[in-house]
């Protein structure tokens, strides 16, 4: 961590960063827990290029850790303003967990209801993100059969082959002091 910071570091010294590189360099302070400095970076790059759905997702992510729920929420809703089938936002929103929030989790939940229904086969972090939603707002009767769909389809993606075969194929292509057996 404290190479790639101070490689961070040495490239923010070059002058008029491109968006992209300044976005680059702040998910790198956010991944070495210096949310903080990934904000102001993230800020930056937003100034340089407000159109852009990931820029405002990452700052959310920083802003998150920093304890700034409210800014979070804001810049999720923001990149999905941007980008409203962006799975990661909307499971990021769904998972603030902010207390007193009935009305505006009924709306996301809708809003993520509505888009699965016209898109089942997307990534599943739109439905866990409905799962949350509906979870978190007492509404438990609606939310566990979404995650049984999610498990399903997971069940379903799963290769074939059996967890014994695949362990089986694993000890063998070990080197004897390396290979367990299985009683």
């Amino acid at each position: 961590p404290l190479r790639a910071i101070a490689v961070a570091e040495r490239a923010l010294l070059q002058p008029d960063l491109d968006p992209v590189v300044l976005d680059s360099l702040a998910i790198v302070f956010s991944q070495t827990n210096h949310p903080a400095r990934a904000v102001a970076l993230f800020d930056e790059a937003i100034a340089r290029q407000a159109g852009q759905p990931s820029l405002f997702f990452n700052r959310a992510l920083a802003l998150r850790a920093c304890e700034r729920l409210d800014e979070a929420e804001r810049d999720l809703e923001s990149c999905l303003a941007l980008n409203p089938k962006h799975g990661k936002a909307h499971f990021a929103l769904a998972t603030l967990r902010r207390p007193g929030q009935a009305e505006a989790r009924a709306v996301r939940a809708k809003r993520l209801q509505d888009w699965l229904l016209q898109a089942p086969d997307v990534d599943e972090a739109p439905a866990l993100a409905l799962f949350h939603e509906l979870d978190a707002g007492g509404r438990h009767a609606s939310a566990w059969p979404v995650l049984e769909g999610v498990m399903r389809r997971r069940r379903q993606m799963a290769p074939a082959e059996s967890t014994r075969a695949l362990f089986d194929r694993l000890a063998h292509s070990l080197p004897a002091s390396d290979a367990l057996e299985l009683t």
